[in-house]
Parts: structure tokens; C-alpha cells; sequence
């Protein structure tokens, strides 16, 4: 019927640590120059003995949290101390035991400055052939760095030329107009800089391709014959905006000659040929050329003749009484016109016929008693 007790001492120990939660954020990304709002509530079965954050695993950077009777407490975070980029944010509440709980939070943080942009080739307003390849050169920079660099034309994606930034920012890139199916006439052409952050900015220019040919003239020759002893002059005029690089002329298309006399716009082509060419119809291509190798042609249809006219005149009598009249007839021919047909009589002077197309006709009668005697 002996009863015997006996006694232990026990100790309990507390090894949980305090519940962080975060309650209340502004979703991300964060900007750089703001101040972000941080609530939260931290408890604990027993006592929560202190409250405090740090970045980026630093205690160095560490800092008290003041926490409400019921556990709830907030954070003012200055973005700007932190700074541009990807960081993380740890809220570590301890109890008595020294038992640690925490909260991890992730923060983007950007920035606001969009890149600068200048432009200094092409120039604008500056004009360009149509189909050519134009340089694009200009420098892009940013306070953290450019992450895309685009051209557009016409508001419409050309290329990503982010590649051919190089070091300081500069970059140059040859842009082919003929590729992208641009019409004559102006355009707009932009370079659009992007950053990590997403900021934009860009410089936006005005071109013009010039496709037109230059505007040709040719002062043609009522009758465009010629023959040895009288060349062929063609007067012309050929401008255009963006100025007139070439003027010249051919028979063939193959050898192509300047002309003989050239001042501003104004121009003139004095040709002779070999009379051993013989007669023949000709056909002159004349053609101008602007800066950017657009081109105007024009064709002459001409007639080279080498040789003069043929003239038949029918017999007259070996001798003639003064006093009769002595009938003149015959015929001046040419493969081209007849321009002037001249008689020249002594004792009267010259006589002329009226020429034109085909065979002229001599028909005269000269009264004999006004001519010297003698032989003629």
C-alpha cells in the first residue's frame, strides 16, 4: 500500500519562428524616382521582438520596422536609394528566442529618361535617286543603355538595326530604297530608340526619291536635211530639280557623242558625217541625264544627203539671132528637197524659181536682144 512520487525538471523550448506576410503592393514594375508603399503584418505564437528589412541579402543596408499592437506595419521605400534595376527586398521579423521568419519581395525597378537621337546623314529634306542605296548614320544613347534601335519609313517597320550600334553610341546603316518598294515622291524616315525600361524616343526626318526624268527640249529643224557642206544644228534645253549630270547624242545608241555647245540648260548639236556614207535616212537619239541616272530621250528622223542636186536642161540652139527668144526648160532633182533653184542670165541678173518637195521645173523664156553678142 506504499505510494512513492518523484520529480524531473523539464524545459520547453520555442523554435517557431514569426508568420511575415505582405498585405499590400503596388504591382511592378516600380519607377525609379517614386516612392513605393509597403504593408504587411508579422505575428507570432509568443511575441514578435523586432522588425526589420534589408536589400539584396546586405545587412549592412538594414532597417527597423515599427510594428502596431496588432502586428501590422508599413514601408516607405525610396526607389532612388536602391536604384535602376532587378533587386530583392527581405522583411525579417524575430521573436524572443531569437527565432527568425521573413518575407521575400522582388523589385523592377526602371527609370523615365528616354535615349537621345540625332540623325546626321541623310540630311532632311535631302533628295535621293529612287531605288538607291542611302546612308543612314547617328548617334543613339541612353542613361542605362539602348536595347533596340529600329528604322521605320512611312510609319511602317523597315529593320531592327540594334547591330550596328557601336561603341559611343554611333551607328550606320545602308538603307535600300529599292527594297522597300517606295514610289517617287517624299517620305518620312525615322530612328526609334527603345530602353530596358521601355522609354521611346526618336528622330524622324523627311526625304524625297527622285525618280522623274529630267525634262528634255529639242528646237527641230522645219527640214532636218544635211550634207557635207551644211550640218544638222539641233538646239535643246534639259532641266531638272536636282540638276542635269549628262547631255549627249548618237546615231546608234552605242557610241554616244557630247554636244558641241553647252551653257546652263541650254545646249546645241552640230553634226557632219562622212560623205562616203552616201544617202541615207538617219534617226539622232538625244538624251539627258539627271544626278540620280534618271533619263529623258528623245529621237530625230533626219536625211543625209553627200551629194548636190542633178540638173537636166534640154538643148537650145548653137546660135540665135538677136531679137529671138531663147526657151529655157529643164529639170532640178534630189533625193531630198530642192531648196533653191538660181538662174543667172548675163545682161539680166539672176532669176529664181520657186523650190519645194520633189523635181522643181525650169521654164523661162529670155528675150535675146538684152544678151551681149558672142559666145555664152
Amino acid at each position: 500500500g506504499l505510494v512513492h512520487f518523484s520529480s524531473d525538471e523539464v524545459m520547453l523550448r520555442d523554435t517557431r519562428g514569426p508568420n511575415v506576410d505582405i498585405t499590400y503592393i503596388e504591382d511592378g514594375p516600380h519607377i525609379e524616382s517614386k516612392t513605393l508603399r509597403i504593408e504587411g503584418r508579422v505575428t507570432d505564437h509568443h511575441a514578435v521582438s523586432s522588425l526589420h528589412y534589408f536589400m539584396n541579402g546586405d545587412r549592412t543596408t538594414l532597417q527597423a520596422v515599427r510594428v502596431a499592437g496588432d502586428g501590422r506595419w508599413s514601408i516607405l521605400l525610396d526607389l532612388s536609394i536602391p536604384g535602376y534595376g532587378k533587386h530583392f527586398m527581405t522583411v525579417e521579423g524575430e521573436d524572443p528566442s531569437g527565432n527568425i521568419g521573413s518575407a521575400r519581395i522582388d523589385l523592377d525597378i526602371i527609370e523615365l529618361h528616354p535615349p537621345m537621337v540625332s540623325l546626321e546623314r541623310p540630311r532632311d529634306g535631302s533628295v535621293h535617286g529612287l531605288g538607291s542605296l542611302i546612308m543612314i548614320e547617328g548617334e543613339a544613347k541612353d542613361n542605362v543603355k539602348v536595347s533596340s534601335l529600329e528604322l521605320l519609313v512611312n510609319d511602317r517597320l523597315i529593320a531592327n538595326i540594334t547591330k550596328s550600334l557601336g561603341d559611343g553610341g554611333k551607328f550606320s546603316y545602308p538603307f535600300d530604297s529599292s527594297a522597300s518598294s517606295l514610289s517617287h515622291g517624299k517620305h518620312t524616315l525615322e530612328i526609334r530608340a527603345r530602353d530596358p525600361s521601355g522609354n521611346i524616343n526618336g528622330r524622324m526626318i523627311q526625304i524625297e526619291l527622285d525618280g522623274e526624268p529630267p525634262k528634255l527640249r529639242l528646237d527641230i529643224p522645219d527640214r532636218p536635211y544635211f550634207g557635207p557642206n551644211m550640218p544638222l544644228i539641233i538646239k535643246g534645253e534639259a532641266d531638272d530639280k536636282s540638276g542635269i549630270s549628262k547631255i549627249e547624242w548618237s546615231l546608234d545608241r552605242e557610241l554616244w557623242i557630247d554636244p558641241t555647245y553647252v551653257s546652263g540648260r541650254f545646249f546645241e548639236i552640230e553634226i557632219e558625217l562622212d560623205p562616203s556614207r552616201g544617202e541615207e535616212g538617219v534617226e539622232i537619239f538625244v538624251r539627258a541625264k539627271d544626278i540620280f541616272g534618271n533619263t529623258e530621250e528623245k529621237v530625230l528622223s533626219a536625211f543625209f544627203d553627200p551629194h548636190g542636186p542633178d540638173i537636166f536642161m534640154e538643148d537650145i540652139p548653137g546660135i540665135v539671132l538677136r531679137g529671138d527668144m531663147i526657151h529655157l526648160r529643164g529639170v532640178v532633182s534630189d533625193a531630198g528637197d530642192v531648196e533653191s533653184v538660181i538662174v543667172r542670165v548675163p545682161g539680166t541678173g539672176e532669176i529664181d524659181i520657186p523650190a519645194g518637195k520633189g523635181e522643181v521645173e525650169i521654164d523661162i523664156r529670155v528675150d535675146s536682144a538684152v544678151l551681149p553678142a558672142g559666145d555664152m
